[in-house]
């Protein structure tokens, strides 16, 4: 196994333990014995539990600053923007990133992990607040305030609407982490709220 693939799949493996059991009741042992090694070989390339900390919150944050980018492409600048634009399409394109919200490893178990661990670790709470509440409120809103300025929706506050559009989504992704058998009803769920959205702020003609 390669050397860049050996030191992510300790990451992975750590943070599937961190998520279950807390991060404090995890030992490097065991870490190593997940991925099937001894604990000196998990100390050529990291100096313990803290480093793999480290490793962790760094490499979850270059993923998601990448995600975030592609996310702005995809909707922004294809031959698509425009449908994305229309209720239909708004619907199309919210339960895509919900979908691969729930079903990208990585991003899941940092998001399980960050919400277990939130009230024990300053720095978890800050950035579960900015990634997972302000940054969403932020994304929705530059929609939202394209949607006024075409007339599809009234010229009300883009911010206290982006807050009702975007929340129940980021509730219904933790949900469907700890229930992810109903992912289709999320799915329904996703589309009759963006359905009543539009119902309450469309723009009369």
């Amino acid at each position: 196994m390669k050397k860049e693939n050996t030191k992510k799949q300790f990451l992975i493996e750590a943070l599937k333990l961190f998520a279950e059991f807390g991060y404090d009741s995890v030992s490097i042992s065991q870490i190593a014995e997940r991925v099937g090694c001894s604990a000196p070989a998990l100390y050529k390339h990291y100096s313990g539990k803290q480093a793999l900390f480290d490793a962790i919150i760094e490499l979850s944050e270059l993923s998601y600053e990448e995600r975030m980018k592609e996310i702005h492409h995809s909707f922004w600048n294809n031959e698509k923007s425009d449908y994305f634009l229309t209720e239909k399409g708004q619907i199309e394109f919210v339960i895509k990133l919900f979908n691969s919200a729930v079903s990208e490893e990585y991003p899941r178990l940092f998001r399980n992990f960050i919400i277990s661990e939130k009230s024990k670790n300053p720095e978890l709470s800050k950035i579960y607040n900015e990634r997972y509440i302000f940054s969403q409120y932020g994304f929705f809103e530059e929609i939202i305030k394209e949607l006024i300025a075409r007339d599809i929706l009234n010229d009300e506050n883009s911010e206290i609407m982006a807050i009702e559009y975007a929340s129940p989504v980021a509730l219904w992704i933790e949900a469907c982490d700890r229930e992810p058998e109903r992912k289709e009803e999320f799915f329904k769920m996703i589309e009759n709220h963006i359905h009543h959205f539009f119902r309450v702020y469309r723009k009369n003609s």
